[in-house]
């Protein structure tokens, strides 16, 4: 049997304080810190454009963080993009948590079942309002929303049209601007 730690976003804070972790490209996900895959060109550049355009969107009224912690019940993934309520410090004293998060988006080339699975099931126990995977291979955006327990009630996929955050009504995302690859 293999026994392993467990560690609370206290710990994993004070473990990042004493520098071991320094220029390694972990995050906290159930507990546990583990390591990230390197980004691919496709990753990076599709993660740069979208955050971009929905900067565009959102950005007088929100803040658009792209590949910042944010600190969960016993996680504090990075997600690749994630459109937070206006702090008027930048979230310089804290990582915003799930009160503060209108939508996370997670851009997905080879962690598809890790994004679709343990992200997605951590994302709706916290209650994150709206969580997107876009799907590099199938060229598709897995929308999520109304979190409950551990799961989504509302899941649907789209290739093209036009998507609103229910609440930023009024302001349309255009499918192709994030898919056109």
């Amino acid at each position: 049997m293999v026994n392993t730690h467990r560690f609370s976003v206290k710990d994993y804070h004070a473990i990042i304080d004493t520098g071991i972790l320094e220029g390694k490209n972990v995050e906290l996900i159930n507990g546990e810190i583990i390591e990230m895959s390197p980004e691919k060109p496709i990753h990076s550049g599709l993660g740069w454009r979208t955050s971009k355009y929905l900067d565009m969107l959102f950005g007088k009224d929100f803040i658009i963080r792209s590949g910042h912690p944010i600190t969960l019940d016993d996680s504090e993934p990075s997600p690749d993009i994630a459109i937070a309520l206006f702090d008027e410090n930048g979230y310089i004293d804290r990582h915003p948590n799930a009160l503060d998060l209108l939508l996370v988006l997670e851009i997905s080339n080879s962690t598809l079942s890790f994004d679709l699975g343990e992200k997605k099931r951590i994302y709706a126990r916290n209650g994150i309002k709206n969580y997107w995977v876009l799907d590099v291979n199938g060229k598709c955006l897995w929308v999520f929303s109304n979190p409950e327990n551990d799961q989504f009630l509302t899941e649907t996929v789209v290739s093209e049209g036009e998507l609103e955050i229910p609440e930023l009504s009024g302001i349309k995302i255009n499918i192709s601007r994030i898919l056109n690859f």
